[in-house]
Order: structure tokens, then C-alpha cells, then sequence
């Protein structure tokens, strides 16, 4: 018989292999070559094989074939995107006898609530104020005669700025600015040598700071019920506040402001910047307006997009001390109250945008009052800083890189971009640090996968 020849060879019987043990040297051979194929088997792909990178750390389903994909052999450059967040924020703050600590709280603390999002310079912020109303008190013709100068209903709160002493002397009104604190503010000056309360620095982080508190200080003002003791002609600090608080009826009178043309609701209130409320009392809601009209107002100005009003409410809770509240809520009050010790028509208002995601309650008598308004800030800044960018292609994991003008921007859950897979999108998350710089944009670069690959099974997934 021919010998056979090969690397397995010796395994072939010859003539000689007879008997029982010629079969069991058969079946060790057998075994040999089975271990041998799956060896093979487990060898890397041989050099002519496509492979491309995980896509993401979660199940991927590629774009739907009818979606043209926009690819080529080296990467792809998405548009441009301009990224100037913009938020206009809007605070009604009760102004009456019984906010005095409530506000010196808020002014005292104001920082840790703007330093969330004023921090990255990039954000272009507006800060406005209205004070509350009194239906009952201020549309008489007595308390018009009394108070000649009392602002217009849902007319803004104009700028303040103390020189000398503190913010409780109220200061000087800054006449020629618009009503509202912004990041560039147009009547502040460029030149870096002012100092002057009529040539404030754009630069002077510690001027920009005391206009924002001195605003946001409206002082509380006592109801005067004997209009008689009042000076016709003349208005008095301290006096001439409101009985019945209403926040909804000075938001109203903002809105018809902004509908009519007024220059400064117009200026303020931004088509394309989402719209944060904020209203602090230790009061309820005393006017007409249900809070599913307001609500529903609110919306319409923002021709009705739910992303763009969200609403915080700084309001007592049911548990504080009678004492810490507005006498018309307090369980053991002597007015007629259906309360019961908490501010039920401002609480199911802030519900309805608590529900959506859109709003938030805290308490005015918080102990910790900074923590709370940073607690504030942070909601507000997760509102205006996230950004989706939708890529017109499936991007290769480790191939995307983003950048902001000159600044790269790292990927992080937290403080830089992340990859959505469901939306074949990138994320700028609110933590990321921008560097400002002027006319800069976000550009996202990558290499999209191959679909062909994708379709013959080779794309490899990081569960």
C-alpha cells in the first residue's frame, strides 16, 4: 500500500493497523483533527476584511434604507451650528409688609442662583421684575391721585444702582438703561477707565452685580387703607402697597404690553429664548385668573412650544409657622380662608409645569436659601445650555470629534458632548465650559460607518 503523506499522515492506517487498537488510534486522530479546525477557526480575519469600530456602548439600529446617508472614504464635516443660548428670565416678587426677609434673602443670595449660567459668558441672559398688584387697591381713582407715579400693570421693575450704602436705600434709578439686566447691557460703558453711575462699566463684574441686586430689591410697601394721610401728588417709600396679592394679573399686563408694542416688553422678551417665571410670595394668588388660563397664556407667547416656559415657585408650604406666612393663608387667621395654611391656586399652577418637566416648587423659608437658589440656577441652566445635534450619518465611535470655535470640547456625561444612538444625535451637555469667543460656532466632524458592513453583519457592537 502507498504511504500517505501530509502533516496528518501518521493518522491514515496502513496495513499493518489491524484489530482493536487500530480503531482506537483512528478515533485519537479524529479528535486531533477536530481540535486542529477549531483552532483555524478562532485565527484573526485575514487582511482583505473591512472592520469597522464600535459604534456606541448601547444597541444600535442603523438609519432605515430610505434615509439617503451622506458618506465618503475619509470623514465627513457637519454644518456649522451657531450656538448663542439665549433665556429671558421674568421674576414677580410680592412687595408687600410681610416679603421684607423674604427679599433681603433673595438679594442677599442672588449670585448663586445667576453665577449657574452667567459663569459661561456665552449665555445672553435678561432679568426683569414685576411686582405684584392689587385689582382692588390700585384702580381707584383715589389711590391713582395718591400714587401718580405707581408703575403700569405688568410694567417692569426700571434699574437701580447704589453708590453708597446698601441695597435697602434703594439708590438711583438708572433712567436711560432698558428695564432689565442683560450680559452686554447697551448703556453700560466700553470704555475700561469709567466709573461713574452713568458710565458703568460692561466689564465691572462687581457694578453688574450691585444693578442686579438693587433691582431685584423692590423694597415691600405698607397697604395703606386711609389714602387721606397720603399727600396727593406726592408718592411715599413704604407705603401704598398691596392687600390682596395678585402675581397672574401683573403677568397679564406684561403680556398685553409685549402684544401692543411696548419698546421694553418687545426688547426684553426674545422670540427664540426660552422664558423662565419666577415668582416669590409668601402669599396666594388673589386675582381672577385660573391657573390653567395663565398657563395657557404663557404658552401662546411663546407660540405654544412647551419647551420654551418653564415656571419656578418660591411659595410658603403647608408645614411652615403660621407666622412665616401671609395672614390671608394662615390656618388661624381672622379673615374667612379656605387655605388651610398653604397657597393652593399657586401650588396647581406650578403643578402643571412640575408635570411636564418644565417647572419646579421650593420653599420661600427655606433655611438654606443659597443652596435653594443655585438649586434654581442649575434648573436653569440645564434648560438653556443642552443642545441635540442631529448628524446626517452613523459615525464611527472613536472618529467624532467636536469643537467650539478654537476650544475642543470633550466627550462627558456632564461637562462636554455626548453620542445618542436612538437619535443619531450629539448632546451638549450644561456642565461643558465654554470659552467665549466672538462669532464662534460648534463644528462636529467624524467618519461614518460603511452600511454595506453593517448590512453583511461586520459591524461589532459594545453592549
Amino acid at each position: 500500500m502507498r504511504t500517505p503523506k501530509g502533516p496528518f499522515s501518521w493518522c491514515i492506517p496502513t496495513s499493518n493497523s489491524e484489530s482493536a487498537w487500530g480503531i482506537a488510534w483512528i478515533g485519537s486522530c479524529l479528535a486531533l483533527l477536530i481540535f486542529a479546525t477549531f483552532i483555524q477557526g478562532c485565527s484573526p480575519p485575514s487582511s482583505d476584511e473591512k472592520w469597522v469600530r464600535p459604534i456606541h456602548r448601547t444597541k444600535i439600529t442603523p438609519p432605515p434604507p430610505e434615509v439617503e446617508v451622506k458618506q465618503d472614504a475619509v470623514g465627513v464635516t457637519s454644518p456649522l451650528q451657531k450656538f448663542d443660548p439665549k433665556v429671558d428670565i421674568l421674576f414677580v416678587i410680592d412687595n408687600s409688609s410681610s416679603m421684607d426677609k423674604h427679599q433681603k434673602d433673595l438679594v442677599v443670595n442672588i449670585e448663586k442662583f445667576v453665577s449657574k449660567f452667567s459663569s459661561n459668558k456665552i449665555v445672553d441672559y435678561h432679568i426683569g421684575v414685576l411686582a405684584t398688584w392689587d385689582t382692588f387697591t390700585f384702580e381707584t381713582e383715589a389711590y391713582r391721585q395718591a400714587f401718580p407715579n405707581k408703575l403700569k400693570k405688568g410694567q417692569l421693575q426700571p434699574l437701580r444702582y447704589v453708590a453708597t450704602g446698601t441695597v435697602e436705600d434703594r439708590g438711583v434709578i438708572l433712567a436711560t438703561c432698558p428695564p432689565f439686566v442683560q450680559r452686554n447691557n447697551p448703556c453700560f460703558s466700553t470704555d475700561p477707565t469709567a466709573s461713574s453711575i452713568s458710565k458703568l462699566r460692561r466689564n465691572d463684574s462687581d457694578a453688574v452685580s450691585n444693578v442686579l441686586k438693587s433691582t431685584l430689591f423692590i423694597g415691600v410697601d405698607k397697604f395703606e387703607g386711609d389714602l387721606s394721610k397720603i399727600a396727593p401728588g406726592t408718592d411715599s417709600y413704604h407705603r401704598g402697597g398691596p392687600q390682596f396679592e395678585e402675581l397672574f394679573t401683573p403677568l397679564q399686563g406684561f403680556i398685553d404690553q409685549h402684544s401692543s408694542g411696548n419698546t421694553a416688553a418687545a426688547e426684553f422678551l426674545r422670540p427664540e429664548a426660552p422664558l423662565v417665571v419666577i415668582l416669590i410670595t409668601d402669599a396666594d394668588e388673589s386675582s381672577t385668573i385660573a391657573p390653567e388660563e395663565m398657563a395657557a397664556k404663557l404658552l401662546a407667547l411663546k407660540g405654544g412650544d412647551p419647551e420654551k416656559v418653564n415656571v419656578l415657585s418660591v411659595l410658603v408650604s403647608k408645614n411652615d409657622p403660621d407666622e412665616l406666612k401671609d395672614p390671608g393663608i394662615r390656618v388661624t387667621t381672622t379673615q374667612k380662608s379656605t387655605h388651610m395654611g398653604e397657597p393652593l391656586i399657586l401650588g396647581k399652577f406650578s403643578e402643571l409645569f412640575e408635570a411636564s418637566g418644565h417647572g419646579r416648587r421650593l420653599g420661600i423659608n427655606n433655611k438654606d436659601y443659597g443652596t435653594m437658589l443655585a438649586q434654581m440656577g442649575d434648573f436653569v441652566n440645564e434648560k438653556v445650555m443642552r443642545k441635540v445635534i442631529p448628524l446626517d450619518a452613523r459615525p464611527e465611535w472613536g472618529s467624532i470629534e467636536v469643537t467650539y470655535g478654537k476650544q475642543t470640547i470633550q466627550a462627558d456625561s456632564r461637562k462636554g458632548w455626548t453620542y445618542d444612538a436612538e437619535s443619531n444625535s450629539i448632546i451638549l451637555n450644561p456642565g461643558i465650559s465654554f470659552s467665549y469667543q466672538e462669532g464662534a460656532q460648534i463644528q462636529i466632524k467624524y467618519v461614518p460607518i460603511n452600511l454595506e458592513d453593517v448590512s453583511k453583519g461586520k459591524l461589532r457592537r459594545v453592549n
